[in-house]
């Protein structure tokens, strides 16, 4: 659902054109989640062909759909598949490249939920919240639905932290423990594997270019 690089963000939004038809299947099939409706007050600028603008504003409808714990997102799984609210921060499959792996020491976003709804929305359901979540947006005016995720970067130490999260995958451990490109944390940083050559490691902070960092082998040992 969301494939972010590293350096991202713990968020993403997008937009698309949606049939109100298809909007209320979608919350019928969210019983559990957050369902809202409230007017909005909104401005908007018309541009006519002769170059005249006018500045117009009006109340519309949103309608908000939040999934904030894990009986909702089990619903919403339902509709959408599986592995929704799960991503690997690298870039997507090409024709060239079909296949991404989630391997050993790189990051992994989780929409990570509680069981329970968080309290501060209990009582104000458009509450802005940090916690993680999926939050659903309609303009019944424009049929345009929004939806915001946001989730939390994993460092995968084992393989059991991303196996944990997908119903179903086949894990395939390294041939060795340091290789390149491989993330790993030393003395509290996260570093990137560059090269390997006899006992010795270059090694680099992620998303630079200088590789200013040599370490033995044993240490960089997984």
């Amino acid at each position: 659902m969301h494939h972010l690089k590293q350096t991202d963000l713990g968020s993403k939004t997008f937009h698309i054109f949606f049939s109100m038809e298809s909007f209320i299947f979608l919350s019928s099939k969210l019983p559990s989640a957050i369902h809202v409706c409230a007017p909005s007050k909104e401005s908007s600028i018309i541009y006519h062909n002769n170059l005249k603008m006018e500045a117009r504003s009006g109340v519309i409808m949103k309608h908000y759909i939040r999934v904030l714990h894990t009986l909702s997102m089990s619903e919403l799984w339902k509709v959408l598949g599986t592995v929704v609210g799960l991503g690997m921060s690298s870039a997507r499959a090409t024709k060239k490249a079909k296949y991404k792996y989630c391997t050993i020491n790189s990051v992994l976003n989780s929409v990570e939920l509680h069981r329970e709804l968080p309290l501060e929305v209990i009582s104000s359901p458009l509450r802005r919240t940090g916690c993680n979540g999926v939050d659903f947006v309609y303009w019944t005016e424009s049929r345009q639905l929004v939806c915001t995720i946001r989730f939390t970067k994993i460092i995968v130490s084992n393989a059991e932290i991303a196996t944990s999260r997908v119903p179903s995958c086949d894990v395939k451990p390294p041939e060795s423990s340091a290789y390149v490109g491989a993330w790993f944390i030393y003395d509290g940083a996260v570093l990137e594997v560059v090269s390997i050559a006899g006992n010795i490691v270059a090694c680099k902070i992620p998303d630079s270019e200088d590789v200013s960092i040599q370490l033995p082998l044993d240490v960089v040992l997984f």
